[in-house]
C-alpha cells in the first residue's frame, strides 16, 4: 500500500471501530469478534483510547483557538 492508502485504510478501520464500540457499548470482547481484521483486544482498546484521547486534545486545542479569536476580535 501506498502511504496515503495506508492513511485511508486506517482511517477507514478507525471509524469501523468507533462504530462498533458505540453499537456494542464498549464490549471489546463482542467488537474483537466482528472487527475485520482480525486484532486482539488489548490492541483494539489502545487504539479506541488513544483516538479518544487525540480528539479530546483537538477539541481542547481549537476551543483555546476560538477562545483568542473571540477576545481578539472583541479587542479589535
Amino acid at each position: 500500500l501506498k502511504s496515503g492508502d495506508r492513511y485511508v485504510s486506517e482511517m477507514e478501520q478507525t471509524d469501523q471501530l468507533f462504530d462498533l464500540c458505540e453499537q456494542f457499548d464498549l464490549r471489546f470482547i463482542v467488537i474483537a469478534d466482528r472487527f475485520n481484521p482480525p486484532r486482539s483486544i488489548e490492541e483494539l482498546k489502545s487504539r479506541y483510547y488513544s483516538g479518544l484521547r487525540f480528539s479530546f486534545v483537538i477539541s481542547k486545542a481549537v476551543a483555546i483557538f476560538m477562545l483568542s479569536l473571540n477576545d481578539s476580535l472583541s479587542h479589535s
